[in-house]
């Protein structure tokens, strides 16, 4: 069984490509001609091997749909017996002829693709074929891997109204066998910043680690506000209430609203606290959240599973983040420990706790990771290559 897992946003395939690598899968990784640089398997490994499974494609734009030949996909995608995919690639393989086995979605590529919205009269015609190939693919995938979600997924989820099997679990997006604290200490001469991440940890005290996209202000759909502003508020608010505490702030240069936070950070006087760095790669991101004490994730939606709360999970940090509990959205496994805060006081209050009970918090990280090496890795794998095997 060849299989191929189509595109890598948020890193996503190339660490399920690797797990069904090591469960003795001839897995493949097929990326799209539009793949972000810091999305790239170079930018989550620390040597070479990745090429060898690792397939450059010249389609996957939405905006290329429909002037890609259809035979051209078909001749990329004849040796795989299975397809996994996410982003566009429910649409080009539908405008292959053949099924989308496997649907992993990410976020956009469920809640916008399939979905029509205003475009300049010249692009209509291929806006609205698109918006068909890419529903009719999801309608007709054998299996869809999306974890329970907010209200507005689960929504999309059920216009969109798929005739594949649900499995409710989150993908297995971080590779644990190269992101764990026993062994990230081997990449810190293998990666780019870890001199400046140390320099940080010898100037703070209590470092809190915030690597989700700013969007915040003035968010229009697709996007979602990921409530970057009151980690930021609740931050500043503890930096107050204990100015004997050196704490800092690291957050990056991703998104559109990362002038809008540092207006905001000035506006708070916290300038001082904050430190900035550029948009990066996981494996430099992971140097810097092992060297962190606290790990975050999003605080204005509730999200079960996303790639900055699996990351925090991964180095066994405590997890600052918003999960809606009331009512029950989720199942019990679900249930990993977290810091759970959505306005700025109750993140003030984690800090201010976190600092009298450290090891409370420290254990909090610790069955963080316990619980994603099980739920958030060792069953999904497990699920997915049953579906596979059903596909196949």
């Amino acid at each position: 069984m060849k299989v191929a897992c189509i595109g890598n946003m948020n890193n996503n395939m190339f660490a399920l490509t690797r797990y069904l690598r090591d469960a003795g899968i001839d897995a493949h990784l097929l990326l799209f001609a539009n793949e972000l640089e810091h999305f790239h398997p170079a930018s989550d490994a620390v040597d070479l091997s990745f090429r060898q499974y690792t397939h450059q494609l010249t389609w996957g734009h939405r905006y290329e749909f429909s002037s890609t030949p259809k035979n051209l996909i078909q001749n990329d995608l004849r040796d795989y017996d299975v397809l996994i995919g996410c982003g566009t690639s429910p649409a080009y393989i539908f405008k292959a002829g053949r099924q989308l086995d496997i649907f992993v979605p990410y976020g956009g590529d469920l809640v916008s693709y399939p979905f029509l919205r205003a475009v300049p009269p010249r692009k209509i015609v291929g806006h609205l074929q698109f918006v068909h190939a890419q529903r009719q693919g999801i309608r007709s995938a054998n299996y869809i891997v999306m974890d329970k979600a907010n209200r507005i997924y689960e929504r999309r989820y059920e216009q969109l109204q798929p005739r594949g099997e649900r499995l409710a679990i989150a993908p297995p997006m971080v590779y644990l066998p190269l992101y764990c604290p026993e062994r990230i200490s081997l990449l810190y001469d293998r990666t780019h910043w870890t001199h400046e991440f140390m320099a940080i940890r010898q100037t703070f005290d209590l470092i809190v680690f915030h690597h989700a996209r700013h969007c915040w202000m003035n968010v229009r759909k697709p996007d979602y506000p990921k409530g970057n502003d009151y980690l930021i508020r609740g931050f500043a608010e503890f930096s107050k209430q204990h100015r004997s505490v050196r704490a800092g702030l690291v957050l990056f240069e991703y998104g559109k609203d990362v002038d809008k936070s540092r207006q905001l950070i000035s506006s708070l006087g916290i300038q001082d606290k904050v430190r900035w760095f550029p948009r990066m790669g996981r494996k430099d991101l992971m140097v810097g959240l092992s060297l962190a004490d606290w790990g975050t994730g999003e605080f204005a939606y509730n999200w079960t599973s996303c790639g900055t709360i699996l990351e925090t999970l991964a180095m066994a940090k405590p997890l600052l983040h918003f999960r809606d509990e009331h009512p029950r959205q989720v199942e019990s496994s679900d249930q990993y420990p977290l810091a759970n805060a959505r306005s700025h006081d109750e993140i003030a209050s984690h800090l201010t706790n976190y600092v009298t009970d450290r090891s409370y918090y420290e254990t909090m990280g610790a069955a963080g990771r316990q619980w994603l090496q099980q739920h958030g890795v060792a069953d999904p794998v497990s699920r997915i290559v049953s579906a596979l095997k059903a596909c196949a």
